[in-house]
């Protein structure tokens, strides 16, 4: 089963009818329009340490037999291995996951929806304690109807270097439909945000995933406009980003490494049309495409490694079967293949939005 952000693109860009040419994205050293790589590399993390791969998996209702979870694989997983990590159970709260998010504590941040009947009445932020396993309860939630995540969707999730949080939400009805709402480190209960980002110039539309760098620069990825939306540090109000690029069709997923180069996960214009994209940041402050990889079946979440070589990208696909983590290698000479986890074993099941931690 396709992730509901995933599934609303679809359905929105068959509302307005639109087609858009993929402008031939052709790099230098890459195989543009193909998941096949130029050639299978056997050492697939270059750093001594390796870290985990976090992904917000499953959903209630989707696949009853699994359930809603944040699932952990050390970060050299391969194949159908089970998690290290699996947050899950009725102590959790977990409802429809969305995205994860770490803080410099170790903290792991959980946005979920709770939804019936086909609408989101209401979308909490839940913090797990550093090594939270199991049936664990969160440490802290935010939740209510002061916090302005109600009668909606949330989707992106990103913590700053001061540990603020950041989520972007989709409310069904009358224009704006997107905004990012940001609070204050530590917060929990019905609070306010303390930033709000909203209103016709802000270009945001469809923001499926969000990314905050070290400056405090947010980077939006907005699938129904087809953009990247990067806005200034501490920007809130009716905003106009300070730059604006264009990915292939329909960004989904959004990650940054410590150059603040941007990796972005786009699901195309229909399954198997999906595309990862590498944005390259120049001394200048401007962005050159610098990676792109095509062809490829439902991708929706991303994350990378600080020297972004590494790529780990999540496959909600159609079927539990074809759920997985896929593994990119980035070097000199492009984008590369690697390897996938995926199987019975792995309990995933339309993962979105990941974490390395």
């Amino acid at each position: 089963m396709r992730s509901f952000r995933t599934s609303l693109l679809i359905v929105f860009l068959a509302l307005v009818g639109i087609t858009i040419a993929s402008c031939g994205h052709v790099v230098s050293g890459m195989t543009p329009n193909s998941n096949e790589p130029l050639s299978v590399l056997p050492q697939a993390f270059p750093n001594s340490v390796v870290p985990r791969i976090y992904v917000a998996s499953g959903c209630s209702g989707c696949f009853p037999s699994i359930g809603p979870a944040v699932l952990a694989y050390p970060g050299s997983a391969s194949g159908n291995i089970a998690p290290a990590i699996k947050i899950a159970g009725s102590n959790t709260a977990l409802g429809i996951t969305r995205d994860v998010a770490f803080d410099s504590t170790g903290n792991l941040y959980v946005n979920t929806d709770y939804c019936s009947g086909g609408s989101c009445q209401r979308s909490c932020i839940l913090t797990y304690a550093p090594g939270a396993n199991g049936n664990a309860k969160p440490i802290r939630k935010i939740c209510g109807s002061n916090t302005g995540l109600i009668n909606c969707d949330t989707f992106g999730l990103a913590i700053d270097r001061n540990n603020n949080i950041y989520v972007s939400k989709h409310t069904f009805g009358s224009p704006p439909f997107d905004k990012i709402y940001e609070f204050r480190a530590g917060a929990s209960g019905n609070v306010a945000p303390i930033r709000r980002l909203v209103g016709s110039s802000t270009g945001l539309d469809g923001t499926f995933g969000i990314a905050v760098d070290a400056a405090g620069r947010l980077y939006a990825a907005n699938g129904y406009s087809g953009t990247i939306t990067i806005y200034a540090a501490g920007a809130s109000g009716n905003t106009a980003p300070i730059r604006t690029l264009h990915s292939y069709f329909s960004p989904s997923g959004i990650a940054l490494d410590a150059s603040d180069n941007i990796y972005v996960v786009d699901v195309g214009q229909a399954p198997g049309d999906g595309a990862l994209l590498v944005f390259k940041r120049n001394t200048n402050g401007s962005y050159s495409e610098s990676g792109f990889v095509g062809q490829l079946n439902d991708p929706d979440g991303v994350a990378v490694n600080g020297t972004g070589t590494t790529i780990y990208m999540a496959i909600d696909g159609t079927s539990v079967e074809e759920s997985a983590i896929s593994v990119y290698i980035h070097n000199s000479t492009g984008l590369h293949f690697s390897h996938k986890i995926t199987g019975s074993n792995t309990g995933l099941a339309a993962p979105s939005g990941g974490a390395l931690h």
